[in-house]
């Protein structure tokens, strides 16, 4: 019987919510803070919350946190929904991703250092195989480099079916997913103004699942490669 119904691999981030009272200030312009939250981000520790929350048994994986109020904070969020952390290392200096968040209950505007983070070493863990083995479905995010593809491998060997985001259709991590999904800001940082019809046949082209397009309060677009 399997211990887990998802294991969970991927960015776990400490994050602040600020809401904004009048919306957005322009330039060199005044903005009032009307609310503050103390949150996490990242995809792996988000999809973790809402699984749980359904009554999913989730075990998470992925980046180490900082040994400092935010990292023990984001770990307790994380302890507070049930899932099991007990993967999860805490390391001395600033090694786990933070994020700010500005909100007018409308958009969203982030700050970060995910580009830091995944540019300097390595610091999230190596995968292990039973943690796979004892999942039903994985969650993996694309975003560990080798350590990702080591996850995707091991679900292909292990005939586990697995879900990811946000990777080029041109990454080995999304020949074998069973659903990817592929947000605006990726496309639009990724690949520019190419067409989105254009993309949406590269990517179903190249994955054996269904692939999804979101775009924000837009409509979504998905489909799959048709059958020969």
């Amino acid at each position: 019987m399997k211990q887990y119904d998802v294991y969970s691999y991927g960015m776990i981030a400490s994050s602040t919510l600020h809401i904004l009272r009048w919306g957005f200030p322009a330039a060199d312009q005044y903005g009032e803070i009307d609310r503050t939250y103390k949150m996490i981000g990242g995809e792996a520790a988000n999809a973790s919350i809402v699984l749980s929350a359904l009554g999913l048994r989730v075990k998470i994986d992925g980046n180490w946190l900082n040994a400092d109020e935010n990292g023990k904070s984001t770990k307790w969020i994380l302890d507070g929904f049930k899932i099991d952390t007990s993967r999860l290392k805490f390391k001395n200096g600033k090694i786990c991703p933070h994020e700010i968040v500005f909100s007018d209950n409308k958009t969203r505007t982030i700050f970060g250092n995910y580009c830091q983070f995944q540019t300097e070493t390595v610091k999230w863990n190596v995968p292990k195989k039973v943690d796979i083995a004892n999942a039903k479905i994985v969650c993996l995010d694309p975003f560990f480099y080798q350590e990702s593809i080591c996850v995707a491998g091991y679900c292909n060997e292990l005939n586990i079916p697995y879900v990811t985001v946000d990777c080029k259709y041109t990454d080995a991590i999304l020949k074998h997913a069973s659903i990817v999904v592929i947000a605006k800001e990726f496309r639009q940082r990724v690949y520019g103004d190419q067409s989105q019809e254009d993309l949406f046949k590269r990517y179903t082209a190249k994955c054996k699942g269904l692939v999804v397009f979101t775009s924000g309060e837009e409509k979504i677009i998905y489909g799959r490669k048709r059958k020969s």
